[in-house]
């Protein structure tokens, strides 16, 4: 079955063409294959007519990260998101930073959910996400969980400490596949106490 059949098997079941004002989509276990950005530039043409969505959970596939600025305009369409997914995207960190600078424009202020996990972003990428982070006052959850195990730079620890001090409404991050040393989590651990807050992190 192509990405494309696929995808409108999947639409059809969840009834997306039939409900009046659906505002929940989460396709994010869905694999379409070889075919699979056209599927999702499909995908991303009928939700023109669905404004009011709520939860974008996108399924993956080869070379969906093409679609990345077709995704961001539509994005623009719908502040009212709470919760995004681009999991397993292949994002690099040139498409990271592109998404970076898409939230610094404050399109999407109610988001409290943001899934970026299984993507291919090293230190520089998500070094230049930090700041970006800081415009979502409303972030309670975040993936930035790796396909493969890595180290993670002294600076860009730093930078994740620094986030979890002003983001006040942010409980968890996933960074799986993050390798962390002793000298990390002791940083890690002053951030959480100085800001006094209940937090989750979630590594390897």
């Amino acid at each position: 079955m192509t990405g494309n059949m696929l995808l409108q098997k999947i639409c059809a079941a969840q009834n997306l063409c039939n409900l009046p004002k659906p505002n929940v989509l989460d396709l994010s276990e869905n694999y379409l294959e070889k075919d699979g950005k056209d599927a999702v530039h499909k995908l991303l043409d009928d939700l023109n007519f669905l404004p009011g969505m709520k939860v974008l959970m996108l399924p993956w596939g080869d070379d969906v990260k093409v679609c990345l600025t077709k995704l961001l305009e539509l994005l623009k369409t719908m502040p009212q998101l709470t919760k995004v997914g681009l999991r397993k995207w292949s994002l690099t960190d040139a498409q990271i930073r592109i998404l970076g600078s898409f939230f610094e424009k404050k399109h999407l202020e109610n988001l409290q959910h943001l899934d970026l996990a299984m993507n291919c972003v090293r230190s520089d990428g998500w070094l230049s996400f930090m700041h970006p982070l800081i415009c979502l006052k409303k972030l309670i959850f975040l993936d930035f969980s790796s396909k493969q195990d890595w180290v993670p730079t002294s600076l860009l620890v730093c930078k994740l400490s620094q986030v979890l001090t002003t983001q006040s409404s942010l409980k968890e991050i996933k960074v799986t596949g993050w390798t962390f040393d002793s000298c990390d989590l002791g940083l890690i651990n002053g951030a959480k106490v100085n800001c006094q807050k209940q937090f989750q992190l979630a590594h390897s």
